[in-house]
């Protein structure tokens, strides 16, 4: 069986308040690799709470590096995002 085979694999974002993860998933939902960083935290005033869009964007693109591996784009058959 050709394991590189196009739409193998599965991509999930996990985007949370302090931190993303990156899940390379099988078809079964076996996790293959995960990638994880914390985002930094601002506070303009009391109770509110700020991320930087520009990191946000950086960060999930490193993830998805560290995730993935060797696997190709071809080889993604979906990419899924959560966030709170």
């Amino acid at each position: 069986m050709n394991e590189k085979r196009p739409g193998k694999y599965i991509l999930a974002i996990d985007a949370g308040t302090t931190g993303m993860t990156v899940m390379l998933l099988d078809r079964r939902g076996r996790e293959v690799n995960r990638a994880t960083a914390e985002l930094q935290q601002y506070y303009p005033r009391p109770g509110w709470v700020e991320h930087d869009p520009y990191e946000i964007r950086q960060v999930v693109i490193s993830l998805m590096e560290r995730a993935s591996g060797s696997i190709t784009p071809a080889q993604i058959a979906a990419i899924g995002i959560t966030n709170q």
